[in-house]
């Protein structure tokens, strides 16, 4: 089973290094207590298929900051982000998608209430 320790010995053995699992709370802060206190409207996607995902937020931080997280169960590496949303996609990665353009639609429609200027929200400019 996976474990940091795992982890530590397989990346000096295969790699020659050694992964710093806390790095970016260690030089940025970036750690769930740091986001809630000091960010908001950060959607964090996840496809669980995807290795990297147990490194991920996996739960809502601050949803009424909207700190939010989305797992794609059927999700790989990127298929939350990079590609074109279609038919032919999983209904779990189509709803991501739908709630995604929401949450940042809505976040851009209460920037413009308090006078910020933002183009509309569509599935062309924002999955790219």
């Amino acid at each position: 089973p996976w474990t940091l320790q795992w982890l530590d010995e397989h990346c000096g053995r295969r790699f020659g290094a050694r992964p710093d699992p806390f790095g970016l709370t260690s030089l940025w802060g970036f750690d769930e207590t740091n986001l809630r206190a000091q960010t908001s409207r950060i959607v964090f996607t996840n496809g669980l298929n995807d290795g990297w995902s147990v490194g991920g937020i996996l739960h809502d931080l601050a949803p009424e900051k909207g700190l939010v997280a989305i797992n794609l169960p059927n999700g790989a590496h990127h298929s939350d982000l990079s590609h074109q949303y279609g038919a032919e996609d999983t209904p779990d990665v189509r709803s991501a998608h739908s709630r995604v353009l929401d949450l940042v639609g809505s976040w851009i429609g209460e920037a413009k209430r308090e006078g910020y200027e933002a183009e509309p929200v569509s599935q062309s400019n924002l999955f790219v």
